[in-house]
């Protein structure tokens, strides 16, 4: 590589910013982006090719729950995994922290092919301000970390559960 590269704006999703949602780049130059919004969490979902000439984005069927601070997992077989999350606005900006009610146990798998989500089994601890997942080396999810509802909203979950997906 040579030179300092370039910055240049690209088009704008459908709904807005998606702060805190998750995206995942789930085949070479093609991104799904979920969830996401501060105000008011979304379930919709878009996808983003870079491989043609004037990429745009386009909206595909929606998550079957609305989630910010999900996590996106790409697994072996070309499905997205997308795991925990909240439904609740603004949990950390009003100072009530998280209410346990708002927290999205269940997962979902989204199919590039069909581009349709199917729900699959819920965990067992919520999911959602700094969790983490990540694809372990046998096709399992090491799904992670969190922080807790109230009234414990300063402690971290330190704990992961592993997902076995529907493939193995």
């Amino acid at each position: 590589p040579a030179g300092s590269g370039e910055w240049m704006l690209g088009p704008r999703s459908f709904f807005g910013t998606r702060d805190d949602g998750t995206a995942v780049m789930y085949k070479l130059g093609k991104v799904l982006i979920a969830g996401g919004n501060k105000q008011l969490p979304t379930n919709t979902a878009e996808v983003f090719d870079l491989t043609v000439p004037n990429p745009v984005w386009r909206q595909v069927m929606p998550m079957a729950f609305a989630r910010r601070f999900p996590n996106s997992t790409l697994l072996p077989d070309g499905t997205v995994l997308v795991t925990g999350g909240t439904s609740q606005a603004n949990a950390r900006d009003d100072g009530t922290g998280w209410n346990p009610a708002n927290m999205i146990f269940a997962a979902e798998l989204w199919n590039p092919v069909t581009e349709t989500w199917s729900t699959l089994a819920a965990m067992q601890t919520p999911r959602s301000y700094h969790s983490t997942a990540a694809l372990l080396p046998d096709g399992r999810v090491l799904v992670g970390g969190g922080e807790a509802a109230p009234p414990l909203d300063k402690i971290d979950y330190r704990s992961f559960e592993i997902f076995s997906p529907p493939y193995l």
